[in-house]
């Protein structure tokens, strides 16, 4: 009789202040509801690393969109050619230069949506509210007035835009001898 009650009172010192049997098991439970299998986990792995290779290497084809809509291959096709002339051109002037990101926007909206946008601010802790998407529309806009002002003369572009921009006033380190 004496070992048994010893027995408890070592049980009840080894557990949490106020815990008992049923209430760990209670928790268990919960945490087996609240749980994904192994295999379920590493395929969601699987799929995340398959996506960062996409994002990283800009090959989106091969990727299942979220919408499970097929996308139009030449449109995909597009914003593909248009990343890498954006990247890769050192010859495009500030005209072509502006035309290739609007189409690139417009492309990535019609197969994306929206909040794809790439003239939106990003990152993994911000999320752009109305204010910016107003402002990055109202800078589309603002190059489209002017692509469309300087008829094909990328001076006349670039004057136009020059004059509809506001200099930010960021100075930097860089001092011109």
């Amino acid at each position: 009789m004496q070992n048994e009650n010893e027995n408890e009172i070592e049980k009840r010192e080894n557990q949490p202040e106020g815990k008992t049997v049923e209430d760990f098991i209670t928790e268990v439970n919960e945490i087996k509801a609240n749980s994904v299998s192994k295999d379920e986990y590493n395929k969601v792995v699987e799929e995340k690393q398959k996506l960062m290779k996409a994002l990283i290497n800009g090959d989106i084809s091969d990727i299942e969109l979220p919408n499970g809509e097929e996308q139009n291959e030449e449109l995909l096709k597009r914003i593909q050619d248009n990343r890498n002339k954006l990247a890769t051109s050192e010859d495009l002037s500030n005209l072509e230069y502006c035309k290739t990101a609007l189409q690139l926007r417009d492309d990535v909206i019609e197969a994306y949506g929206k909040e794809k946008d790439p003239f939106l601010p990003n990152g993994h802790e911000y999320i752009p509210d109305d204010n910016d998407i107003k402002r990055a529309d109202a800078v589309a806009d603002i190059m489209r007035e002017c692509i469309e002002g300087a008829e094909g003369n990328s001076e006349v572009f670039t004057a136009k835009l020059m004059s509809k921009t506001l200099d930010s006033g960021i100075k930097t380190n860089n001092k011109r001898r």
